[in-house]
């Protein structure tokens, strides 16, 4: 299980929804949940947005999600949008 499946799970989010909310086809947010396609800085820094993680815990680098500030969170990060 890659670590996107895993943070939208606990997220309590389908992989429908994630699509919705990055506006992109769920075709495509499987293939990043997978790893068959490599998401754009663009997609990657909304996930870290979305998740409440950095981007060096997205990309492997770390094993510490090191979360921001609750200002970051899921529900800003939608009202945003």
């Amino acid at each position: 299980m890659t670590m996107l499946r895993i943070l939208r799970r606990e997220s309590g989010l389908t992989a429908a929804q994630m699509a919705e909310i990055l506006g992109i086809s769920p075709e495509l947010y499987k293939q990043y949940e997978t790893g068959l396609a490599d998401p754009p800085a663009s997609i990657l820094i909304d996930f870290s947005k979305i998740f409440n993680v950095t981007l060096d815990f997205l990309c492997g680098l770390t094993l510490e999600p090191r979360r921001r500030s609750p200002d970051t969170d899921l529900p800003h990060f939608l009202l945003k949008h």
